[in-house]
């Protein structure tokens, strides 16, 4: 199972963002939700999958990843998601699972997710969401020496631990 971190403040966003996940990977995910804001209904619809925590005023980006975080169990894979993304193909759980449980791909610290639509570096970036990849070969991965857009990202877990947390 996966647990995903996600700052929101957005109730239509991380409900479509929510729903897209029960659809990639129907029961085998739970959420840590940043809450900025969001109203009571949609936080009792999802608290059977989502755990919400309060943001500090004033919201920090970096803060509230760290809280997220902070909250996973030690052996978990650290996953940030923006609330205003979906998955569009494939399970996301088994994708992170595939990337950092191959002993050939230990070396991997950090993925960058692939983005339908709006995203900094063009390397993320994919033209049609059927362009997504599945992630089953290295074909489908690609070193960058580039900043990669935290909209989507999976950060193994000895990545972590060893780094600390966001500045």
């Amino acid at each position: 199972m996966i647990s995903v971190i996600i700052p929101s403040k957005t109730d239509a966003y991380l409900e479509r963002l929510l729903l897209s996940l029960e659809r990639s990977s129907p029961g085998q995910w739970c959420a840590i939700v940043i809450d900025g804001g969001l109203s009571e209904d949609l936080r009792v619809r999802w608290a059977h999958r989502a755990s919400f925590v309060e943001a500090p005023v004033p919201f920090v980006f970096a803060r509230a990843l760290n809280m997220g975080a902070e909250r996973l169990l030690e052996h978990e894979h650290v996953v940030f998601l923006n609330d205003d993304t979906q998955v569009l193909k494939g399970d996301l759980n088994e994708a992170v699972a595939r990337i950092f449980d191959k002993p050939h791909w230990s070396y991997i610290g950090l993925v960058g997710f692939k983005i339908y639509g709006g995203c900094g570096l063009d390397e993320q970036r994919v033209s049609s969401p059927s362009r997504h990849p599945n992630f089953e070969g290295l074909a489908d991965m690609q070193e960058t020496d580039k900043t990669v857009c935290f909209v989507a990202v999976a950060i193994r877990r000895a990545a972590w631990d060893s780094i600390g947390s966001l500045d």
